[in-house]
């Protein structure tokens, strides 16, 4: 299950991500403490202010969490105890549920990678890198330039383009519980 664990630590790591606050809801890379930001959502524009920041964090977050459960049923897969079953059982669904979650990213984002050099490759650090964009880890030398080696691509979303929502919708309901007759 080596494969299969390192992808879990991967989704974890980005998830968390590098500039969570203490309280694991602040995320950097989509906050501007007084000036205001700007996404693209399709033909409109988004217009968030520290202000509001949390809140529109929180409500996007839970956001892509309900379209992940809803497209890939993830939320159930990582809730569920995988301990009992077979490495193939577990492969089998990760497959489906990769797919499915990769299909609703593909749909209601775009995403690029921030660098375009492979994992392992050399990266050339000047005094121009935007920190935003770029986190530097390890024994960092003292002057630049120098060579680096991507640990990770980075990711940033480039578009928007989720599904409208009702008015009347609960925004901490991830995914109602569904009940049969």
């Amino acid at each position: 299950m080596g494969k299969l664990g390192d992808a879990f630590k991967a989704f974890w790591s980005v998830w968390r991500g590098p500039s969570r606050s203490a309280n694991g809801v602040t995320v950097k890379a989509l906050e501007e403490t007084e000036a205001e930001s700007s996404l693209r959502t399709g033909e409109k524009k988004l217009s968030v202010t520290a202000k509001d920041n949390r809140e529109s964090f929180e409500n996007g977050a839970l956001y892509t969490l309900a379209l992940l459960q809803r497209e890939g049923r993830l939320i159930d897969f990582l809730m569920e105890s995988i301990d009992s079953y077979e490495d193939n059982q577990i492969g089998a669904a990760v497959r489906r549920i990769h797919a499915s979650c990769r299909r609703a990213l593909q749909e209601y984002y775009q995403i690029r990678r921030i660098v375009e050099t492979p994992e392992g490759g050399a990266f050339e650090v000047d005094a121009k890198m935007d920190h935003s964009r770029i986190r530097l880890v390890g024994n960092i030398p003292d002057m630049v330039p120098f060579k680096g080696v991507v640990q990770h691509c980075g990711w940033e979303a480039v578009r928007l383009d989720l599904p409208e929502r009702h008015s009347n919708v609960n925004t901490r309901i991830i995914y109602p519980a569904e009940v049969g007759f």
